[in-house]
């Protein structure tokens, strides 16, 4: 949500969003219900034609953007910075540019997308932290305990990849 909140406090109401299968409950489900979230919030709601199935690679991300036939938009939330990183790409490829033309913002806060250019806006997830709770997770259900789901908290990384349009 804080994503997407992000885009919109920058002044971007035409928002794309690149994101993963949502039948399942599954992190890509969490993630498009916040987003959802912030779109309501925001006095909007998606719309499926808004809202691209890709998986969480480069290709998929470069493929879904450069495919996409639907009405303008000026920003795109990728649900990982892997498809942000391949949105670019294809926004390059189709002779837009980032942020001037389109802003993206990312998610997961990979090492790589502080060294892209432009430097990725993201939401950055603490990565010992994951590594440590999910160890414990994992070592609760083999011992016979339930599967938990854990959220933990994320912070932005503002990056250089979003224009701000109230200015």
């Amino acid at each position: 949500r804080r994503a997407v909140d992000y885009l919109f406090d920058h002044g971007h109401t035409e928002i794309l969003i690149l994101g993963g299968e949502t039948s399942e409950w599954n992190t890509a489900r969490l993630r498009y219900e916040g987003v959802c979230d912030s779109f309501l919030s925001h006095g909007r709601t998606l719309t499926p034609d808004r809202y691209l199935v890709s998986t969480f690679s480069f290709a998929s991300a470069y493929e879904a953007v450069r495919d996409y036939a639907g009405a303008p938009y000026t920003a795109v939330f990728a649900m990982s910075d892997t498809m942000a990183i391949g949105a670019a790409r294809a926004l390059g490829d189709l002779g837009l540019c980032v942020p001037e033309d389109v802003s993206i913002i990312g998610y997961d806060g990979i090492e790589l997308a502080s060294y892209y250019e432009p430097v990725l806006a993201t939401m950055r997830q603490p990565q010992e932290t994951l590594a440590e709770k999910s160890v414990e997770l994992l070592l609760g259900v083999i011992r016979g305990g339930a599967h938990d789901h854990l959220t933990l908290p994320t912070s932005l990384r503002a990056g250089e990849s979003v224009r701000d349009l109230t200015k």
